[in-house]
């Protein structure tokens, strides 16, 4: 079985998935909450009425706006079978 990676944004990755940030829009709080290219991230919640969700980052757990996360690109692994 192959692995390949589709880029999304972290507004669109599943609970408990992991993926690795590929691009980060400018935004003063993101860096020293960790969110830099090449960190893997997990999504651990989503809060309901549109509110933050909740990622682990470096060992820690950080709440993002859903605005923000929609800009922020992830490559999630993608487990493709070679009979296919």
């Amino acid at each position: 079985m192959k692995e390949y990676y589709r880029e999304i944004n972290l507004i669109e990755l599943k609970k408990q998935t992991k993926a690795i940030i590929s691009e980060v829009p400018e935004h003063p709080l993101l860096p020293p909450l960790g969110i830099r290219k090449g960190k893997e991230v997990i999504l651990k919640s989503r809060q309901a009425w549109r509110g933050p969700l909740i990622i682990e980052i470096e060992d820690r757990q950080v709440a993002i706006d859903p605005e923000i996360a929609a800009k922020i690109k992830i490559k999630e692994e993608v487990a493709i079978d070679a009979a296919v």
